[in-house]
């Protein structure tokens, strides 16, 4: 009985270490590619990472790239980082919105949107993703030319670009962040 037992853990060990073989340690086997296409759930990143790619630089992206002096327009360019650093950046704006209040922010996310029906009122947000996809964090955005709350605004899983003026407001006790005269770039 001893042999048996002994001789499953040394399978199960010895079948452990074979999930990692195909592993480089680089950053280049976690690609799309590596995955199995039924795998609908990890095209998210994949998309987003195609839809926002960080320009080639010799230096390394930092968060302080994202702060543009208002060049263009533009206070915090959310589209220059990488998921990850976007995500924390989000995280970060979040927290603390006084720190980012009045500035005009530009990021790509996917586009989502609720209806509440208690109150008739709609939200749309901006969601960005981390790069595992595990986590997200959204901006809520206000169109300057939307009319109507449904039809001006893009549909939910579309990734967008968005730009708007960074600031927040109460509803219900509670301070949520906001894009305000924000357009879809």
């Amino acid at each position: 009985m001893k042999r048996v037992v002994t001789f499953l853990l040394a399978v199960c060990f010895l079948m452990s270490g074979a999930g990692c073989a195909g592993a480089s340690g680089s950053d280049d086997a976690y690609t799309l590619d590596a995955y199995p296409s039924g795998s609908a759930y990890l095209n998210v990143p994949a998309v987003y990472e195609t839809a926002v790619t960080a320009p080639t630089q010799a230096e390394p992206v930092t968060a302080q790239m994202a702060f543009t002096n208002g060049e263009n327009g533009i206070d915090i360019d959310l589209t220059v980082l990488s998921s990850t650093m976007i995500y924390s950046f989000v995280y970060c704006m979040i927290t603390t919105p006084d720190e980012y209040t009045g500035m005009v922010v530009k990021m790509c996310g996917i586009a989502t949107s609720y209806h509440n029906e208690d109150t008739d009122a709609w939200y749309h947000a901006c969601i960005i993703q981390d790069a595992t996809a595990c986590c997200s964090q959204g901006i809520e955005f206000e169109l300057v030319d939307a009319e109507d709350p449904v039809n001006d605004y893009p549909a939910d899983g579309e990734i967008i670009f968005v730009q708007g003026t960074f600031g927040t407001y109460e509803e219900n006790g509670n301070t949520y962040c906001i894009l305000y005269d924000a357009e879809l770039v």
